[in-house]
């Protein structure tokens, strides 16, 4: 675990609330759609674009922000593994990206069964 995901899940151990979920945005069509999709709650599609843009994208800011959004897209269709590991990955290729390290804690702290800020987002 990154020093930022340990210092984001020692916050949150301490009381300190969880944040909602944060979409990762880049200059891509299938990221503006699932981050499109994600604001609108409509969780398949954003995944879908997600996976689309793992298919297509090259670029490691596009795999990043689709292995992100993929992340909360899986967390929300109760897919916890999943997410986490979606999260890790984006997390990887980023290891010092505050968002990522902040979304991938909100699900670690979710599927432990601690009460969240913003939780069912």
């Amino acid at each position: 675990m990154s020093v930022f995901a340990t210092a984001i899940l020692a916050l949150q151990l301490t009381g300190a609330p969880v944040q909602d979920f944060t979409p990762v945005r880049v200059a891509d069509s299938d990221i503006r759609g699932s981050v499109r999709a994600l604001n609108q709650g409509d969780w398949n599609t954003a995944l879908h674009f997600s996976r689309a843009a793992l298919d297509s994208g090259s670029r490691t800011s596009v795999r990043i922000a689709a292995h992100a959004n993929a992340c909360i897209a899986l967390h929300q269709l109760g897919q916890t593994a999943e997410a986490a590991q979606a999260c890790e990955t984006a997390l990887a290729l980023a290891p010092n990206n505050t968002v990522l390290a902040s979304n991938l804690s909100a699900v670690q702290t979710r599927m432990a069964g601690a009460p969240s800020a913003g939780a069912g987002n």
